[in-house]
């Protein structure tokens, strides 16, 4: 599965919530097999979970992005590669792969990543809900 980096901060969490029903179909099927165990190849460019997105936009001559926030998710990707010591285009077992996030995650690195976000600021995540999620995955 191609997955974007910040996606390995959402699916622990996802609980149902999305920006339409076709994200939310498409996300409850990609988060179960995260969870089950697959094979994932990080990147900063949309996704397989991006693919349902509503404000997934892509113009003529140019390549999908984010419209929200002029596109800071893609900075946000690279931003978590980094801190979290991982490789765009590189395959990962899914399992080994939440193990790894979780021994890197800080307080820190998490709600610098994820306090802009809207799931955040409404109160659906947080790093301590992070943690016992990634922890209940192994």
């Amino acid at each position: 599965m191609r997955l974007r980096v910040h996606h390995l901060l959402c699916v622990p969490l996802y609980c149902g919530h999305g920006y339409s029903d076709a994200f939310v179909q498409n996300m409850d099927q990609k988060a179960a097999e995260l969870k089950r165990g697959c094979k994932v190849c990080l990147q900063t460019d949309p996704d397989e979970i991006c693919a349902s997105c509503p404000n997934l936009v892509q113009e003529a001559g140019e390549a999908a992005r984010c419209s929200l926030d002029r596109n800071h998710v893609q900075t946000k990707d690279e931003r978590l590669l980094t801190a979290l010591q991982l490789e765009a285009g590189r395959e990962y077992d899914s399992m080994q792969l939440w193990k790894a996030v979780r021994d890197r995650m800080t307080q820190e690195i998490f709600e610098g990543s994820c306090g802009r976000c809207e799931w955040y600021r409404q109160g659906l995540c947080s790093y301590e809900k992070y943690i016992a999620a990634v922890d209940a995955l192994k």
